[in-house]
């Protein structure tokens, strides 16, 4: 699943590096506290911004798999 952002949203702007520093910090809490402590929701955006600045995405993905959109039968 993509994590699409919304136009309508504010935007930051910030050096690659601080960005880096960022996710690798986010990464050691997904690490720490998933899956109970989690936001399902921030998960497909972590995965994404990881792979875009070349880190290595979340250990879940190696053990689960990839996002997938899920389509409830109702």
């Amino acid at each position: 699943m993509e994590a699409r952002l919304d136009p309508e949203e504010e935007y930051v702007v910030m050096p690659l590096s601080i960005l880096e520093r960022i996710l690798r910090y986010a990464m050691v809490v997904c690490q720490e506290h998933c899956p109970a402590g989690r936001d399902p929701a921030t998960c497909p955006y972590l995965v994404n911004l990881t792979r875009q600045v070349g880190l290595s995405p979340p250990p879940c993905i190696n053990d689960y798999g990839e996002y997938r959109l899920r389509r409830l039968g109702l």
